[in-house]
């Protein structure tokens, strides 16, 4: 494969568009936990993070699976049937909704006491409660939209929320409760980017049509339920190190824990981006039985979020201490790094086994991801159990580390037997062997306590020498692509 195919394009056309839209999104979301940090001090900031996971926990629950149903079933042009399903989508998701708002604003006192011991968390989950009712919709219009590879409106649509999050910071001078008035830029982001989002719908001509109304509510109740298990699973061993953390230690430790995941999960803007357009291109693929167009589609997309990844993991390793020192004023700085280290590993590891749980999700064999999930929940819980009382933060963040490797060790497993597609190549022990090379004689040579200047000069030579390495452990074809990859990303 000398040139790109009209397949890579896509990708690399989808992956960048998601990726910028991620990029833009992560800066203005960085910029509101740094003010939300500063605002409230770590402790409140941890009470909020708590809030935000209960959040999303409920956010999971109430998509009922159909963000990942729509992108199986939406992908493609649209006719009357996909308009009756979107349709049935929405009576699932408001209905789940209104109830979810009941039981978290009339159950807040007793979950922050209950689960947490903190009776201040009550009006967070309060205002998050209500925000649900704006939410859930707005997340099966992103999907959608998603599902269509409407990329720009995903982008304008998710782009606004973080700007309407941001501004509404201003609450904190209209409530002498500051914790509330950050509580509220939630709701208030949600209700102005639900109605973007339902006005570029009604443009893009996105209908939803209620008729045979019960058969397509079965439909999507039947397989959005897979589905549920497989996201309520992934965001339960991703992140029910902060529930777990919040039940058993300080805020405060939520706090650094919260600081250090949301930066590390800059790592998976190219990988989420990738999957964006990945999952509804591998499901039209599927419905042709074109597995052979699959495997090299994996192949390819992997190469390239592995590339780019590594490239923001040097500037981890070595830039991160110096920019959180900066950015936040915690009392142990030294900690956050390493905890900011680890979840960037969690996160890279899913870089080098590429979109396996996408694959399987895609091609029919979401009981088996269900399955995988579910071993992964436990194993999770278990962990953190143990290392949260030994280590705190530091525990949670080994515990999510471990059970994230354990997991796609499965996948991978998985992939070759279904799909005959073994990822792990020498490229990949290549990349992995530099990268720990490189970090290594980072801190033999003194790492933090290095000068600014020093560190600098270090993370450019060490970038230019990845990416020389990367490039000649290319076979010849692969370096065209890469080449004509690069001309099509920036022409």
């Amino acid at each position: 494969m000398e040139s790109l195919t009209d397949t890579n394009k896509k990708i690399i056309s989808g992956t960048g568009g998601y990726f910028f839209a991620n990029v833009a999104n992560s800066v203005f979301g960085l910029a509101f936990i740094v003010l939300a940090v500063r605002i409230l001090g770590l402790g409140d900031y941890g009470l909020l993070t708590i809030g935000i996971t209960i959040f999303e926990l409920a956010g999971n629950f109430g998509m009922f699976g159909l963000g990942l149903s729509s992108l199986k079933v939406l992908s493609g042009v649209l006719n009357e049937k996909n308009e009756e399903i979107i349709g049935a989508m929405f009576l699932i998701n408001i209905s789940i909704a209104v109830v979810l708002v009941a039981v978290l604003f009339f159950g807040s006192n007793w979950i922050a006491q209950l689960f947490f011991g903190k009776p201040l968390l009550a009006i967070v989950i309060k205002v998050i409660g209500v925000s649900l009712l704006f939410s859930l919709p707005l997340n099966l219009v992103m999907s959608i939209l998603k599902a269509q590879k409407k990329v720009r409106l995903f982008f304008n649509v998710s782009l606004a929320k973080n700007i309407f999050k941001l501004l509404s910071l201003i609450f904190i001078f209209v409530f002498s409760d500051k914790l509330l008035g950050v509580s509220l830029t939630i709701l208030s982001s949600s209700i102005i980017s639900l109605g973007l989002g339902v006005y570029f719908m009604i443009k893009e001509k996105i209908y939803p049509k209620f008729k045979n109304v019960k058969k397509r509510t079965i439909e999507q109740i039947s397989l959005g339920s897979q589905f549920l298990i497989i996201g309520l699973g992934y965001f339960l061993a991703s992140q029910i190190d902060r529930l777990m953390l919040g039940s058993m230690k300080v805020a405060e430790e939520v706090g650094v824990f919260a600081i250090a995941a949301s930066l590390a999960m800059t790592l998976g803007l190219v990988h989420t981006g990738m999957i964006s357009i990945f999952m509804p291109m591998v499901s039209e693929m599927h419905k042709k039985d074109n597995l052979d167009s699959i495997g090299n589609m994996y192949y390819f997309s992997n190469m390239l979020v592995v590339f780019v990844n590594s490239l923001i993991l040097i500037g981890f390793v070595i830039l991160g201490n110096t920019v959180m020192k900066f950015l936040f004023n915690v009392d142990n700085p030294e900690i956050l790094y390493i905890i900011f280290l680890m979840l960037s590993a969690r996160y890279f590891i899913g870089t080098l086994t590429g979109p396996t749980g996408a694959l399987l999700n895609m091609t029919g064999r979401q009981k088996i991801e269900v399955a995988n999930t579910l071993i992964s929940i436990v194993l999770n819980v278990i962990l953190n159990l143990y290392m949260i009382n030994r280590w705190g933060a530091l525990g949670a963040a080994l515990a999510t580390l471990i059970t994230i490797l354990f997991l796609n060790i499965i996948q991978v497993i998985e992939i070759k037997k279904f799909y005959r597609i073994f990822i792990i190549k020498k490229n990949h022990w290549v990349v992995f062997l530099t990268l720990i090379l490189l970090s290594l004689g980072f801190f033999v040579l003194g790492g933090n306590k290095l000068d600014i200047l020093v560190i600098v000069g270090y993370y450019i030579i060490g970038t230019a020498l990845f990416v020389t390495v990367f490039y000649f452990n290319l076979e010849k074809k692969q370096r065209r692509v890469m080449i004509n990859l690069i001309h099509n990303l920036f022409r």
